[in-house]
């Protein structure tokens, strides 16, 4: 970030200060492992740790400053500034670098996609533009500020992520990052333990749309149950994108194979791209078309999107001699799941096809219902075994048996552990294995295992695996 002068930073954080304030600091942190020297280190308080507790460590690795919100015994190591409460002053320092950017602010959210959609967006701005995204899945209280700091006086563009699992989450980001550009990739039943409905979901997710810019645009899926409702709700102009319906931004004579995505944008431009899973043709025309909006020719943007990689677990391929392990751990909800058993049922493989399902959480008091209906989505394809993980997936085999499937398809474990020393003696050399399940199953783990077992080295290949994995101490992550 542009520095920022010490009387800049006491006003935008409604802070006092104790002790000697630098003028000017250079960024900011909110980890005292990571900070570096002339940053401000923000002691930020949560249910299971208190960053107070560390302003020695911060000071040592060279915070300028630190933000606290209550009285701290004896000296402190480093200068302070006084605040009611750490996380707003996060906020609202971010609110403040947001008024001082020339760039072209980019925020998505959604249900689905937002990772891939961000990812893609930036790697399509990066054609014609100095682009900073969310290093990532940064899309919370704390993700999103940080992406902000993230700035500097070139930066031309910023691609943000948002998410949420309550109620008020979007509408707080969305008054910060307040973007030139708002995409919803889509609405499906996710977070219901806190967002409560599918409707409460849309009115969560279109809290973005209250925020774009007068002259901004949004950009939204046609083809989405949800896209009457926002599009009812936006206040600046809408540009759509489909697959089913026409478009602003259209995708025809789709493709989608093992190794790519392939469509032609609005009949003209063709676009093909290194990605798993025709679902990703809508998150490849939101990052198409916010390109366009900014005025990227679509030419040199879907040039661009040739050299694309997909971010860690999500639908990320593994193959180990004539296996395939197919890496798709880093969360699911129903609608992530159903995309994912359908592109895996339309794969043209040569061995068995198996299948590790992992429970979905936060889904309220709708869990049973909505495991069982993956269960019977089930039938869309050939499935050779199913192995649930985790208490709610066994709702999944109940789902599947009531449609078609046979007991001796199905497995059923406790955990991610068991699963990992269980499944890779059932499964044979030329077997295709599609892993998804919530983050917090850790079905990583059976990544690993799986990935292992082929290679007949399990710590080499979880070594390989790390260089993809999300590690699970990175903090809370919204959907």
């Amino acid at each position: 970030m542009e520095p920022l002068t010490a009387g800049a930073l006491l006003a935008a954080v409604h802070g006092t200060a104790l002790g000697t304030l630098p003028e000017h600091i250079a960024g900011v942190s909110t980890d005292s492992r990571t900070v570096r020297a002339g940053e401000l280190f923000v002691a930020l308080r949560g249910e299971k740790f208190d960053a107070h507790r560390f302003l020695d460590e911060a000071a040592r690795g060279g915070a300028a400053a630190a933000v606290v919100d209550q009285p701290l015994p004896g000296e402190p190591p480093l200068p302070l500034i006084k605040v009611k409460d750490t996380s707003r002053a996060l906020l609202d320092l971010a609110a403040h670098q947001r008024r001082r950017l020339r760039a072209k602010v980019v925020a998505i959210t959604g249900s689905n996609g937002k990772t891939t959609t961000k990812d893609l967006t930036a790697h399509a701005l990066a054609a014609r533009f100095k682009v900073i995204s969310s290093p990532r899945s940064f899309n919370n209280f704390v993700g999103v500020p940080l992406t902000l700091f993230l700035a500097e006086a070139e930066t031309e563009a910023v691609v943000l992520e948002m998410g949420t699992n309550a109620p008020g989450e979007i509408e707080t980001l969305a008054e910060v990052a307040r973007p030139d550009v708002a995409v919803i990739t889509n609405v499906t039943a996710a977070h219901l333990e806190g967002l409560g409905s599918l409707d409460g979901v849309v009115r969560e997710k279109g809290a973005l749309l209250d925020h774009v810019s007068p002259d901004g645009v949004a950009i939204l899926n046609a083809d989405d149950e949800s896209f009457a409702a926002l599009r009812g709700r936006a206040r600046c102009r809408v540009a759509t994108t489909g697959v089913l319906r026409r478009a602003d931004y259209t995708a025809t004579m789709p493709a989608c194979d093992l190794e790519r995505i392939a469509f032609h944008l609005n009949g003209r431009e063709r676009v093909r791209i290194p990605l798993l899973g025709c679902h990703n043709l809508y998150n490849a025309l939101s990052a198409l078309a916010v390109a366009a909006e900014l005025d990227v020719p679509l030419e040199q943007a879907a040039q661009s999107l040739l050299t694309f990689e997909g971010p860690p677990m999500r639908l990320k391929k593994h193959r180990v001699g004539e296996r395939l392990v197919i890496d798709d751990a880093y969360n699911a909800n129903p609608g992530s799941m159903k995309a994912a058993i359908k592109t895996f049922a339309a794969l043209a493989l040569k061995g068995r096809k198996v299948l590790v399902l992992g429970d979905m959480l936060e889904l309220g008091a709708e869990a049973e219902r909505l495991h069982r209906e993956v269960g019977a989505h089930l039938s869309c394809g050939s499935f050779d075994l199913v192995a649930a993980v985790g208490a709610q997936a066994a709702h999944v085999l109940a789902g599947a048996l009531e449609h078609g499937l046979t007991s001796d398809q199905l497995l059923h474990y406790e955990d991610a552990e068991q699963c990992a020393r269980d499944l890779p003696a059932r499964l044979r050399p030329d077997d295709a294995v599609l892993v998804k399940g919530s983050r917090a199953m850790g079905l990583e783990r059976v990544v690993a295992a799986v990935v292992g077992a082929a290679a007949g080295d399990r710590t080499n290949a979880s070594a390989e695996l790390a260089g993809n994995r999300m590690p699970r101490s990175e903090g809370p992550r919204s959907g």
